[in-house]
């Protein structure tokens, strides 16, 4: 994910001392988030839908009945209690934690059921199969980290916030409606926060010729498949390996992603034409 983007940096300023270059779920530094992200949802919840559709799992699929949620939520933002936690949800937030739900190893479960409690009016139950969850508490409360949080606000503000448009993609889609007042927030908290933009040379492509396999997974919402193909086009010896069953980072939790990487680093071993059966 981000780490991917420090990866990045480092072939472009010393790629000599580099043998080769994993990147799981990648970040370009030239990447729109503002403009990109919303589109890589979309193609995360059809292939999502293709899958439970297919599977029977979700018979009434995810992307209606979440646009449906998203516009009720716009036009009446609910406070959700949960246990001891009361937030409330707009679209912004539904969709915000829909996209983290989905970008977990469980994601592709959870996150059809929780769409279909909330569209069938059941949002305190929705959001509490959305919210994530610290299993060695024993507890269902939030494992929220304030520090990783203010992280990613202050280095978003510096690295990648010059280089986002904002200009909304398609404002008759609920989805992008909800994804732009995320990232319209996160101007907002820029502006308040005062944080100078890093140097523009950062948000250029890195052309490299290390060896560089890049995995990416069809449904993940957070570091959208097309990010991975922006990347590969400005290398010279790349991998790029897609799954239809990863979502994201799945180096930090599927074995077979975590071998293809191992495997890679230590012997150079890549999958033929970039086929797996992971």
């Amino acid at each position: 994910s981000y780490g991917t983007r420090i990866a990045l940096q480092l072939l472009r300023t010393d790629d000599a001392a580099i043998v080769s270059v994993a990147l799981d779920s990648v970040v370009p530094p030239d990447a729109d988030e503002a403009a990109d992200l919303p589109d890589g949802i979309v193609a995360a919840l059809a292939a999502l839908e293709d899958r439970c559709t297919d599977d029977g799992s979700c018979p009434v699929g995810v992307l209606e009945p979440l646009r449906r949620t998203l516009e009720r939520l716009a036009d009446d933002p609910t406070v959700v209690q949960v246990d001891d936690r009361s937030n409330t949800f707009d679209d912004t937030a539904f969709l915000a934690a829909s996209v983290r739900t989905l970008g977990r190893p469980d994601g592709p479960t959870v996150l059809p059921e929780a769409i279909a409690l909330a569209d069938a009016g059941r949002l305190a139950e929705a959001v509490d199969r959305l919210a994530p969850v610290d299993p060695s508490a024993g507890t269902s409360r939030s494992a929220g980290d304030a520090l990783s949080e203010g992280a990613w606000v202050a280095v978003t503000c510096g690295d990648q916030l010059p280089g986002m448009t904002f200009e909304p993609t398609d404002l008759d889609d609920p989805i992008h409606r909800a994804e732009h007042g995320r990232w319209s927030q996160l101007r907002a908290r820029c502006a308040a926060w005062k944080i100078p933009s890093s140097d523009p040379a950062t948000r250029a492509p890195v052309r490299s010729a290390v060896p560089t396999l890049i995995l990416a997974g069809e449904l993940d919402p957070i570091t959208p498949i097309s990010w991975a193909e922006i990347t590969a086009r400005w290398l010279d010896d790349v991998e790029l390996v897609v799954s239809p069953r990863w979502t994201h980072a799945p180096s930090t939790w599927n074995p077979c992603a975590a071998h293809l990487v191992a495997q890679f680093l230590d012997a150079g071993d890549r999958p033929s034409g970039g086929s797996t059966d992971c």
